[in-house]
């Protein structure tokens, strides 16, 4: 199973034509050295390593709680499925990296494909809930930036008063009226 690479929506029909390959749609990154990089997770990068028969996991952007667990769920589904080997999962020498050993088939079958395949169908099981959180974080911005009649008030409908609140400043000195 070979990775081939097409440019263009032609080039790509011909080809799965040709072959009845399956296809992803996916942010991939080739390195100088052969290293695959997948920017398709919000969370975190993936970088499968064949040289050196490893996946690693990065911090896409801040860390927080959310990496973790995404590592985590990676990690468990690929050693459920067979590619990684469980005891080879562990954390990287980068803060908040983690990676894994990929197993090497006995049948020639290449193992970074295999890989690249399951790690893809991961990520399209995980999208309908970055979907969900991008709605989420729009639609209160939304509701702050433009709320509906209900939620605003014109200017002058709420007459202008000398003092608001709950807070007496007349029994709170500030810090100049305090002797030091």
């Amino acid at each position: 199973m070979a990775i081939t690479i097409s440019v263009g929506k032609k080039a790509v029909e011909e080809q799965e034509k040709e072959q009845g390959n399956i296809k992803y749609d996916m942010k991939i990154r080739k390195t100088l050295d052969g290293n695959l990089i997948i920017l398709d997770h919000e969370d975190i990068d993936i970088i499968i390593m064949p040289e050196e028969g490893k996946i690693l996991t990065l911090v896409s952007d801040l860390m927080n709680d959310k990496v973790y667990d995404a590592q985590s769920r990676m990690f468990r589904v690929l050693v459920k499925k067979g590619v990684v080997s469980p005891e080879t999962v562990k954390g990287g020498n980068v803060y908040g990296s983690m990676e894994g050993v990929v197993l090497q088939s006995k049948d020639g079958i290449n193992s970074g494909d295999v890989a690249l395949m399951v790690i893809a169908d991961w990520i399209e099981k995980e999208r309908p809930h970055f979907e969900y959180l991008k709605a989420v974080k729009e639609g209160e911005v939304e509701r702050l930036t433009e709320p509906d009649d209900e939620d605003s008030t014109e200017l002058g409908e709420i007459p202008a008063e000398k003092r608001k609140g709950s807070m007496d400043t007349q029994f709170a000195p500030s810090m100049s009226q305090r002797p030091f």
